[in-house]
């Protein structure tokens, strides 16, 4: 029974893998909307811009949510490669370095490449930017790209043993990444206020949190609850643990940014949870020793 139910997994991925064309047409290019998949997430523009193509050869660059117009340019297809001329649109002007660098951009279609977001995208020669649109999702589970580094796509909630510093890259040798804890605790502004805290350079009478970027830390605090959403593939040994990095995922429900905060932390110091809210009482004296939040007048 186990052998047929094994066979069965195999046909069912083989068929699904199956149905990604090699071949790519002008009409696969202009089905969907194409978004940032992997490749810029260290300027936070992964999910926050699509990309569109007409059929008569011109381009439009939007955000995602609020699908609102930023930029067009014009488009050749030859073959699976896409060439992007540059877009001289004033509202682009803070992309334009990411994307084109004073010069056209060049796409080609990989049928093969299994994306975090999809299998079937379009990606620069460098790999630095990838486009996906969907049409062919990555399942949990699965082995797939990340940025550049071989993840499983996951979907688990994960709670740190201690304070753990958020990283840019799965090594403790990267760089490390600042959250705005004043995105997120807000929606907890109630309890933490009727246990004697205020978040600083929050202003609850407005909902202002204009001045809670001036209390970023680069740490996940105890008490925290995180979504996981991939795991990298090879394991590292640190502080005599060996596990795998961890991509957490937390929603700030009150940043202006709305595709929310990504960063690695090594799983080793995290401890995988079936509760989906943070532990106030561990979390509040966690952050009032960081400054994110401060004891009421």
């Amino acid at each position: 029974m186990k052998k047929i139910i094994a066979l069965l997994i195999f046909f069912i991925s083989f068929s699904l893998c199956a149905q990604v064309p090699k071949s790519f047409t002008k009409e696969d290019l202009t089905e969907k909307n194409w978004f940032i998949s992997s490749g810029l997430d260290e300027y936070g523009l992964e999910g926050f811009i699509s990309v569109s193509f007409k059929d008569d050869l011109t381009y439009s660059f939007f955000t995602s949510l609020e699908r609102v117009y930023i930029g067009e340019g014009r488009f050749e297809l030859e073959g699976k490669t896409v060439i992007m001329q540059p877009c001289d649109n004033p509202d682009f002007i803070f992309y334009s370095d990411f994307f084109f660098n004073n010069k056209p951009l060049e796409l080609t279609y990989d049928a093969e490449y299994k994306d975090y977001h999809c299998t079937g995208v379009l990606k620069s020669k460098d790999n630095k930017i990838i486009l996906g649109n969907n049409k062919y999702p990555a399942n949990i589970g699965e082995k797939c790209i990340f940025d550049g580094i071989e993840v499983v796509k996951i979907s688990e909630f994960y709670t740190p043993s201690d304070n753990t510093c958020f990283r840019t890259k799965p090594s403790l040798s990267a760089d490390t990444k600042s959250f705005v804890y004043g995105f997120y605790l807000p929606q907890f502004y109630n309890e933490i206020h009727e246990k004697g805290y205020e978040i600083c350079g929050f202003e609850p009478k407005c909902y202002d949190v204009s001045d809670t970027g001036k209390y970023e830390v680069p740490f996940l605090f105890k008490g925290m609850v995180v979504e996981a959403i991939a795991k990298t593939v090879k394991n590292q040994t640190i502080d005599g643990i060996t596990a795998p990095w961890i991509k957490v995922y937390i929603f700030e429900s009150s940043s202006p940014d709305p595709t929310g905060f990504t960063a690695w932390v090594f799983g080793g110091y995290l401890i995988k949870t079936s509760n989906k809210q943070p532990d106030l009482d561990t979390l509040i004296p966690q952050a009032y020793a960081k400054g994110v939040l401060k004891k009421t007048d």
